[in-house]
């Protein structure tokens, strides 16, 4: 018996998988194009730190462009990091249309891939419930998708078609479906490292449950992998100067509130009744299993031993496990637990779905049909109006970009960062300005180099940006002479004064949007640059840990 026979749990792999009835197909269709409604609904997508992308991704691609001076502040980096994949993606776009139009299209790509790739997966572990892959819907614009984590979410397609290429090949190989599965390994590793390591975890684990010798799983494994191990290795060489890895920055929440966030943090984005309606949705789950429980006649005891005696339903009780042992913050780096929920719902509907007692009659199905289609298009209604409300946030907060110099170093100080359920849009939004501008700011993600496709000319970037605590009443020096302007969002008419007195004009005020650009002369500028001594990108220059920028 192959693995994908003892995975679907009585359903052979010789059946054929059915296809959708043509009203389901159009179904599907409809729910797609709605789904999609609040990614076109402002003219920049206003995710928290898809501005910190972006910017990298412009300056890559125009960093000869005499328009700019991106090469005074940074260099590129030739090196395939495993954060890039959506970085290239809106790169090659951006060479066709507008930036903003550019990751629009790609973030449109990564969430149908979703349900696609859970359709796929269903495909093969249980073919006769195909439909079931509509729950995929309510997860498309997840939190991670609003907070800016599109590589992660790019990712999350990647591995289930990954994991599904591999289920129905691994019987029958040849050389060019191990090209394929070495393509979409890579493509999951040019993702996200996580993922890929979570996802050559779960082909091992199969893997082993089907053969039982160890050996042969860590073997199969390699060769579907090993170029992502190659880029691995390569990538921990380079992060040999990582200025944000900080070990003391790892903690664990209490377990309720761990809990808790396993829904929370992945459905609830930016609306509250959006949420609601993503987590009505995916109660199906539950009732789903239920069902199957009961169909079966088997107790409680005997179908949790079921469960774990079964490659996929063990599988997800680990997953489920390892999220409730996982840190929230591992040296520097934040949400590590809540990244295994979309897996581990993705895996637990497969299993569900394989069950061999679960019968879905014609009135049960309508009547999934019928509540998740709704509850999907409540979810797009709800999301739209708020995504308008971010997008007139950033067009506010974008208004000040004509009134900047070109290549302009700038000083950001947000007083206020409005938020929109877990999303805050302006957190990262002054990376607008050095995209229209050039120039450089401190906070860009290139302080944290071996995460982005873009490093600064020099570490510390302190050294050359500092750091202003605007709660100390006072304005240095060192802090005048080094920006050209300030950029305040929501700042108190105390803070203002105290720009305007250090020698600073404000050029232009919208709503709390104020920028202000220095008086004086720049000659002082050139007075500090002997003072700083080149620092090869490929050396370990490490920021105070009260001063390092956090990934989130």
């Amino acid at each position: 018996m192959t693995v994908t026979e003892t995975i679907l749990s009585g359903v052979p792999a010789s059946v054929p998988s059915p296809t959708l009835s043509r009203g389901e197909r159009l179904l599907v269709a409809a729910l797609a194009l709605i789904s999609i409604l609040p990614i076109w609904a402002a003219e920049w997508f206003p995710s928290q730190n898809g501005p910190w992308f972006l910017l990298p991704t412009h300056m890559f691609l125009h960093y000869d462009d005499p328009r700019w001076d991106y090469q005074e502040h940074f260099v590129r980096v030739w090196q395939p990091i495993p954060h890039m994949l959506h970085d290239i993606l809106v790169g090659l776009a951006a060479l066709a249309v507008p930036l903003q139009t550019a990751e629009k299209l790609v973030l449109t790509l990564n969430a149908l891939l979703l349900p696609a790739s859970v359709f796929a997966v269903l495909s093969v572990a249980a073919p006769q419930r195909q439909i079931l892959g509509l729950l995929a819907f309510p997860m498309m614009l997840s939190y991670p998708f609003f907070r800016g984590y599109h590589d992660f979410t790019l990712s999350i397609p990647l591995f289930f078609f990954s994991l599904t290429m591999w289920w129905k090949t691994r019987t029958t190989w040849n050389a060019g479906h191990l090209v394929g599965l070495l393509a979409l390994t890579t493509l999951t590793w040019l993702s996200h490292l996580f993922t890929f390591a979570l996802l050559a975890g779960c082909i091992g684990w199969l893997e082993l449950w089907n053969s039982g010798r160890l050996g042969r799983a860590c073997l199969t494994t390699l060769s579907v992998t090993w170029p992502g191990w190659l880029l691995t290795a390569n990538y921990i060489r380079l992060s040999s100067g990582a200025t944000w890895v900080r070990p003391s920055d790892t903690s664990w929440l209490p377990l309720h509130w761990t809990v808790e966030n396993f829904i929370r943090q992945y459905f609830h984005s930016i609306s509250t009744p959006a949420y609601v309606l993503a987590v009505l949705a995916w109660i199906w789950l539950a009732v789903l299993a239920i069902r199957g429980w009961r169909a079966s006649g088997k107790s409680i005891a005997s179908a949790v031993r079921s469960t774990l005696g079964s490659p996929l339903g063990s599988l997800v009780v680990f997953l489920a496990v390892a999220y409730l042992v996982l840190p929230d913050k591992l040296i520097g780096w934040h949400k590590v637990n809540i990244r295994l929920t979309p897996f581990i719902l993705g895996l637990a509907l497969a299993a569900v779905a394989s069950l061999p007692a679960l019968s879905l009659t014609r009135r049960w199905r309508r009547t999934f049909i019928t509540t998740v289609s709704m509850l999907t298009i409540g979810i797009s209604t709800c999301l739209t109006p708020e995504v308008r409300a971010m997008g007139a946030v950033i067009q506010e907060y974008r208004s000040g970009i004509p009134h900047l110099p070109q290549g302009a170093r700038v000083l950001v100080v947000h007083s206020a960062n409005p938020r929109f359920g877990q999303v805050r849009p302006v957190t990262r939004a002054h990376e607008h300005y050095h995209i229209e501008r050039g120039g450089a700011n401190l906070y860009s993600l290139p302080a944290l180099n071996t995460l982005s496709i873009m490093w600064y000319r020099q570490y510390p970037v302190e050294n050359r940006l500092p750091r202003w605590d605007s709660r100390s009443g006072r304005f240095s020096a060192e802090l005048q002479q080094a920006y050209d302007a300030v950029l305040m969002f929501g700042a108190p008419d105390e803070l203002a004064t105290l720009v305007v007195n250090s020698g600073f004009d404000a050029v232009h005020r919208q709503g709390r949007l104020a920028l202000y650009l220095k008086t004086r002369p720049n000659e002082l500028r050139a007075a500090l640059e002997p003072e700083l001594l080149p620092v090869a990108v490929d050396e370990q220059h490490e920021l105070p840990a009260f001063q390092q920028p956090t990934i989130d």
